[in-house]
C-alpha cells in the first residue's frame, strides 16, 4: 500500500537522486561526444603532420642532393684554384730569374747533355 510517508519519501528522496544521475549522466555523455570529437579532430591533425613531414622530408633530400652536387663541383673548382695558385708561383719565381743567369743554367744544361 501506498502512504503518504512512503510517496513523501520517493517524492523527496528517490526522485531527486534518479534526476541526479540522469544529469550526470547527460553531462558525461556529451563530456564523451566531446572527448571522441577532440580525439577525431586530433587523429586528423596528426595525418596531417605526418604528411606535411613526408613532404618535408621529400624536400629536405631534393635539396641535400642537389648541395652534394654543388659541392662536388666546388670540390674540384678548389682542385683546379690550388694548381693554377702553384702555376702562378712558378711563373712568378721564373720571372725573378736574372736573364744572365737563365742563359747560364741553360748554357750548363747544354753541356751536361754534351758530356758522355
Amino acid at each position: 500500500m501506498l502512504t503518504a510517508g512512503y510517496l513523501a519519501f520517493h517524492c523527496n528522496v528517490v526522485f531527486p537522486s534518479v534526476s541526479d544521475v540522469y544529469g550526470k549522466l547527460h553531462v558525461l555523455v556529451v563530456f564523451l561526444r566531446q572527448m571522441k570529437n577532440d580525439f577525431k579532430r586530433m587523429e586528423d591533425e596528426m595525418d596531417h603532420l605526418a604528411a606535411n613531414m613526408a613532404e618535408i622530408t621529400e624536400f629536405s633530400a631534393r635539396i641535400s642532393d642537389t648541395l652534394q652536387d654543388r659541392r662536388q663541383q666546388i670540390t674540384q673548382l678548389s682542385g683546379v684554384h690550388t694548381l693554377l695558385k702553384k702555376v702562378a708561383l712558378c711563373v712568378c719565381a721564373i720571372s725573378r730569374i736574372p736573364p744572365d743567369l737563365g742563359k747560364s743554367l741553360n748554357f750548363n744544361v747544354a753541356n751536361a747533355k754534351s758530356r758522355p
